[in-house]
This record gives C-alpha cells, sequence and structure tokens, in this order.
C-alpha cells in the first residue's frame, strides 16, 4: 500500500509518515500542496493532507490532484484543526476527515474507513450515462446552459460552451431534465477540455442525491442498486 502525506509542518509530516508506516504503507512526504501536485499521477491508496496550508490549502489541493488523477477522489483523508471553515469544507465535499489533536488509534481507525469506503465505492458508485439532458448551471452570479454526460448518488460530469468552470468552485445546478426536479449545489472537482470548442466538468454534489429520493425511484424502476439514474 502507498500513501502520500502532505503538510506544512515538519513534526506533523514526520509523525503521520511514522504511523502508516508501521501500519504497512510505503509512504511519500510533501512540505506543501503545491510539491504534492507533482507526485499524484503516482496513484496512491490514501492521500493525508492538512487542510490549514499556506498557498494550495486542502481542498484546492484535492480539487486539482483529482483533475490529474480522478482514481484519488474517494482516498482523501484531510486534517483539520476543528475550525468552522475547515469542517464545512470537508463535508461540503463528503469527504473524510480528523480533528487535530488526535490519537495514533483515531488516525488509523479513520484511514481504514478511508480504505473502506474506496472499495465499496468502486463497486457501488458507478456512473450511469446520461448524454444531452439539460441542466442549468449557476456560477459566479451567471447562468449557463450545460449537458449531462454521465451522473451517480453523489456526483455528475456535465459539457458546457465557453471557459472552463474552476476547479474547487461551488455551482448551482437545476436538474429539471432528469427523473427528479431537484435544485443541488455542486463542487467543481476537476474540469477539462471537452471537445468541439467546449469544456467538461466533474462534479460533486455538496449533498448527494436524498434517500427519499432514492427509494422513489428504485420503486419506479429508474435508479439501479449500482448507483445510477435510468431515465
Amino acid at each position: 500500500m502507498k500513501a502520500l502525506v502532505v503538510d506544512d509542518e515538519e513534526t506533523m509530516l514526520e509523525v503521520c509518515s511514522e504511523i502508516l508506516e508501521s501500519a504497512g504503507f510505503e509512504v511519500r512526504r510533501a512540505p506543501s500542496g503545491e510539491a504534492a501536485l507533482g507526485l499524484v499521477r503516482e496513484g496512491w491508496d490514501l492521500v493525508l493532507t492538512d487542510m490549514d496550508m499556506p498557498g494550495l490549502h486542502g481542498m484546492g489541493f484535492y480539487g486539482r490532484a483529482v483533475g490529474l488523477n480522478k482514481d484519488l477522489r474517494q482516498r482523501f483523508l484531510f486534517m483539520t484543526g476543528g475550525d468552522r471553515k475547515g469542517l464545512e469544507a470537508a463535508s461540503a465535499a463528503n469527504a473524510h476527515f480528523i480533528v487535530k489533536p488526535f490519537r495514533v488509534k483515531d488516525l488509523l481507525a479513520s484511514v481504514e474507513r478511508v480504505m473502506t469506503s474506496a472499495r465499496v465505492s468502486g463497486r457501488t458508485e458507478a456512473r450511469q450515462t446520461m448524454y444531452g439532458r439539460a441542466v442549468s448551471v449557476s456560477a459566479h452570479g451567471l447562468d449557463m446552459e450545460a449537458l449531462s454526460e454521465d451522473i451517480s448518488r453523489s456526483g455528475m460530469r456535465i459539457r458546457y460552451p465557453g471557459e472552463m468552470l474552476e476547479p474547487g468552485s461551488t455551482i448551482g445546478l437545476a436538474l429539471a431534465g432528469f427523473c427528479l426536479n431537484l435544485v443541488k449545489q455542486a463542487e467543481v472537482v476537476w474540469s477539462g477540455n471537452g471537445g468541439k470548442g467546449g469544456s467538461s466538468s466533474g462534479l460533486l454534489f455538496t449533498m448527494p442525491l436524498p434517500d427519499s429520493a432514492i427509494v422513489e425511484l428504485i420503486l419506479e424502476g429508474q435508479y439501479s442498486h449500482e448507483g445510477g439514474l435510468r431515465c
């Protein structure tokens, strides 16, 4: 197993690395989000990162890292000092986090939850292809129309004309063209060239599709147990 540990505090970097090494991980260290970006393509079973870092902060690093290696999306564990801003950011991204200071057993338990979640996600969060359904997007005070490419319970991919949405930013979505008429918020995880002069973005819903909606859709035969809508 391989782990990437990212923290601007040298003591935390060393302590966390030693804990993970004692648990059987092969560990690489990075003193900042910027430095860690050069390593994310190597493939990691776990990325343990501080939330509050100068320059590229934890959520900013997360967004750019997943843009470079989408397999990391479920493999992040954030360390936060317990401040409200950090906790809200982690919660909004449905991310795993641990509050400092923490005990060794608490860190290892959190790591196990991340590893388990990543394994389960690979089986249950498969996205359902959904080309061409209209999605209304509100971003930075501007409204635009996008088209869906795929969707899961926790997020979706869209393509749209014009400039790329900024990774790490929060946007509003109106899913009126789907089985559900929902207004959602989502974080832009990555953006790239969508072809034909347009752009594509991967989005993570601030809150997953609600359980009540999922139950109704399953009963109607419109939602697969693998995690995709069947409109």
